[in-house]
């Protein structure tokens, strides 16, 4: 079992409860972690047998273009899309963290995360 991780993806976005910050904007940074096996794709060399993290980017870029009230929402439809996508990603992980958040002291960020794991199949392999 491994980990790809993009960690530090950067965007500016309008996301926000207030109507200021969905009219202003704010930046955000979105970290994935991907758990799954990706011994084959480290033996032969072959990118079909792992994750295209290009293709993770292009996730969070689309999910992040769309404005919401909260980065819940956005941070629960990344980690949806990403683990129907991979069906070999046992655990998905995402972290978006809006940068500086409009709060009434300084503060250096404010993040939520989501995680989602793969359920086991119950059935047994009965066959002689």
């Amino acid at each position: 079992m491994g980990t790809i991780a993009i960690e530090g993806m950067q965007f500016y976005a309008y996301h926000g409860y207030y109507k200021e910050e969905r009219k202003k904007g704010n930046y955000f940074m979105v970290d994935v972690y991907l758990d799954l096996d990706f011994a084959k794709a480290g033996q032969d060399d072959a990118i079909q047998h792992t994750v295209n993290y290009e293709k993770v980017y292009a996730v969070c870029v689309r999910r992040m273009q769309k404005t919401h009230k909260l980065l819940e929402t956005v941070c629960v439809q990344i980690a949806e899309q990403l683990h129907r996508k991979y069906p070999e990603v046992k655990k998905t992980r995402v972290r978006i963290s809006k940068l500086h958040p409009p709060l009434s002291g300084p503060s250096q960020r404010f993040y939520v995360e989501h995680s989602i794991k793969r359920k086991m199949s119950k059935h047994k392999d009965l066959s002689f």
